[in-house]
């Protein structure tokens, strides 16, 4: 079949004749368009039903509510669609500072199907502790007391189980302490703060960090992050310590909202911080090559 249209002209010269793809043709031009051009799903779900459904499984596959608007409209979205649409959709989840924790209980209640979750809150949240039964995580990016919180029920818990990726957002003097880190039986890659201390407490870093490469023998990958500016002397220090795992990769990058979400959709994978660092380890020997998501 085709849509055959008059010249624009109006003259009598051939018609143009556009064919109509097959289906599964326009669906990949649909999905390579909007993972090639961040930001345009949303436009072309409004172009046909059909458009609709092939781009809301990229839309929603990934939620970074990285402000109050972007959750009051996901808010809205929650409480207009069945709860098997998100067990279906969400993968991948970021909620930030400002949300309360009724709307973090609503949320995490819809997509308890999430695998990958970010949770900055200052504060633990008790609605992360409300459902966090439910939660079968392969990567996690909180603070240390959170950690600690939900480990409180043990390192057995299901939230743990298959926990294989897993960022500390906040300083080192924070995790510098925590001895559970082999706990986690299936961590594979772990990113710890490594910037702005004192000689002191530089020291009782690398003695932990040397603790956690000792015990956590699942570990293929330790990120340690820093500024720009401290790259050198941190690198100095590991050196002087004889620190010189494969594992440990040294960057100056910091947590971002862009950089989770590199982590989280496969596409733009190849840019975040888990992907840097595992091809640096890759590179000396010390990984097998592997996919998305390490």
């Amino acid at each position: 079949m085709a849509l055959v249209f008059g010249h624009p002209t109006g003259d009598d010269r051939s018609p143009i004749v556009i064919p109509i793809l097959p289906l599964e043709i326009q669906r990949d031009i649909f999905e390579l368009t909007a993972k090639t051009h961040k930001g345009t799903a949303a436009t072309l779900a409004r172009v046909s039903r059909g458009a609709q459904t092939w781009m809301e499984t990229i839309i929603y596959e990934v939620i970074c509510l990285s402000n109050r608007r972007q959750c009051s409209r996901f808010m809205f979205t929650i409480d207009n669609r069945p709860a098997h649409f998100f067990v279906a959709h969400v993968k991948a989840l970021l909620l930030p500072y400002q949300i309360h924790d009724d709307q973090t209980a609503r949320i995490l209640a819809k997509c308890s199907a999430v695998v990958n979750l970010a949770c900055w809150a200052p504060t633990y949240p008790m609605a992360v502790a409300e459902v966090q039964d439910a939660l079968s995580l392969r990567q996690l990016t909180i603070r240390m007391s959170t950690l600690c919180r939900i480990g409180d029920t043990g390192h057995t818990h299901p939230t743990f189980t298959h926990l294989t990726h897993l960022w500390l957002i906040d300083d080192c003097i924070s995790w510098m302490s925590y001895t559970g880190f082999h706990h986690l039986r299936a961590l594979t890659h772990l990113a710890l703060d490594f910037s702005a201390v004192s000689p002191t407490i530089l020291a009782r870093a690398v003695a932990a960090l040397s603790l956690i490469l000792g015990q956590c023998t699942t570990l293929q990958v330790c990120l340690l992050l820093t500024h720009k500016h401290e790259m050198e002397e941190k690198l100095r220090v590991l050196e002087a310590e004889g620190l010189g795992d494969s594992r440990l990769v040294v960057l100056a990058q910091r947590i971002s909202v862009d950089n989770w979400e590199n982590t989280a959709r496969a596409e733009h994978h190849r840019l975040s911080s888990w992907a840097i660092a595992s091809e640096v380890v890759r590179r000396r020997g010390g990984m097998e090559n592997e996919g998305y998501p390490g």
